[in-house]
């Protein structure tokens, strides 16, 4: 079975143990110089030799310079169990010091990749995990200086966002030493943190709250430090919750056809939380809920339910919808339910005839299922309208005099029944 050498945090020492799990070998010291910090020069970016068993370490010294891209590799004879390390500039000892980067997975092939932004003295440390004896080694090593920054491909901000998440698609390349890092901040954010790039996620970034049109600014680096120019974009942070503006029916939560429509209306284009067949859910008297079908408008504004089935005259439902959010992810989670009757439609108008200096002669049109019904007469004084007197309508047409009196207008208003939606005129003008 193969042995997996493993690094102690102790100086000086190595322990030895089974890769599947087996006793522990007693420490021991390197076999000599060359398997500790500075190692040996690596003439030409080649070298062979042999690791495991005795020796377990070789390494090798290399000076770059700064922005370099260093790509290193290590193909052992077959049955070989290798590793390797890299080393920063300053360190001591492959003992206690930390590699910048590694490659360390089952089998004689391993190969590492770094960006090195600052030049100096790297150590490749070649670990031998075979202890029954040396296997032969070739290490190679790549290196190129990067001196262009990233390219931007695309950056596209959201249409609309709340300010403590604003999230940019921003695709870069840089072929030789990758896009490493990202730095987005708006105008009011004089210093944006860098942050890790990743291309295949959005970058999110918070800034200061309150509504408008704002411009956020975005640098790029690459592995090896270089930054891009800043390229600037615009968009809109909102951060309040979409209002409702009003819901049909209106008139005293009346549906005046044996399928009619439900509608809610809200300040700007928004979407349901829940799918829409579970977002509104609309029950009559008895609690049995409707089936019905939903569908937005073309702005996405108004959300309108249409029952399945007729309801019958006289029939209550009650029409909840749960929480709606905007473009920019603001929820409005607060809107009233509804109680909404099924009542037969009604129409009332009035036209003026004649007036004189005390009376206003008013002809008044009725609907059939108006007649013999009470309906008031409403007139208006100083901007409010209050009742005069009760009219019953005899006729689906009939006139009538009103007295002046000091009002600015009069209007006829049935108040409406179980069955019977309420309606009322348009108001005549007194003068």
């Amino acid at each position: 079975m193969p042995l997996r050498v493993l690094r102690c945090a102790f100086a000086g020492l190595l322990v030895v143990a089974l890769s599947a799990g087996g006793a522990v070998a007693p420490g021991r010291t390197l076999a000599d110089d060359a398997s500790q910090i500075p190692g040996v020069p690596l003439v030409a970016n080649f070298a062979r030799d042999s690791v495991g068993g005795a020796v377990v370490d070789r390494v090798y010294a290399i000076t770059v310079t700064t922005g370099t891209v260093l790509v290193a590799t290590v193909t052992g004879a077959p049955g070989a169990e290798l590793g390797l390390y890299l080393f920063l500039p300053g360190s001591t000892s492959i003992l206690t010091d930390e590699p910048l980067t590694s490659a360390a997975l089952p089998g004689a092939r391993q190969s590492l990749s770094a960006s090195l932004r600052e030049a100096g003295t790297y150590y490749l440390d070649v670990n031998g995990r075979n202890a029954d004896a040396a296997y032969a080694f070739t290490l190679t090593v790549t290196m190129a200086v990067d001196v262009t920054p990233p390219q931007y491909v695309r950056i596209s901000p959201p249409a609309r966002a709340r300010s403590a998440h604003v999230c940019f698609t921003v695709v870069a390349v840089d072929p030789l030493s990758g896009v490493s890092d990202i730095a987005i901040g708006a105008d009011t954010d004089p210093d944006p943190a860098w942050q890790p790039y990743v291309a295949a996620r959005p970058t999110c970034v918070a800034t200061a709250r309150g509504d408008g049109s704002r411009t956020f600014t975005a640098v790029l680096r690459n592995g090896v430090g270089l930054q891009t120019r800043p390229i600037s974009v615009t968009t809109v942070i909102d951060d309040t919750a979409p209002s409702l503006v009003r819901t049909t029916p209106r008139d005293a939560g009346s549906i005046t056809t044996p399928r009619g429509a439900i509608t809610w209306r809200f300040s700007e284009p928004v979407r349901t939380v829940l799918p829409l067949s579970d977002a509104i859910w609309v029950v009559n008297q008895s609690g049995v809920r409707l089936r019905g079908t939903s569908i937005f408008s073309a702005d996405r504004t108004s959300l309108t339910f249409t029952p399945a089935s007729a309801i019958p005259v006289g029939g209550l439902v009650q029409a909840s919808l749960g929480e709606v959010v905007d473009v920019a992810g603001n929820v409005n989670d607060t809107i009233p339910s509804l109680s909404l009757f099924r009542r037969n439609a009604t129409t009332l108008s009035a036209t003026t005839v004649a007036k004189s200096a005390t009376t206003l002669r008013v002809r008044i049109v009725a609907s059939a299922n108006l007649r013999n019904r009470s309906v008031a007469i409403e007139r208006q004084v100083a901007g409010l309208w209050t009742n005069l007197k009760s009219l019953k309508l005899t006729s689906t047409v009939l006139s009538v005099n009103v007295p002046r009196a000091g009002a600015t207008a009069v209007r006829f208003v049935w108040a409406g029944s179980d069955t019977l939606a309420p309606t009322k005129s348009k108001g005549l003008t007194l003068k």
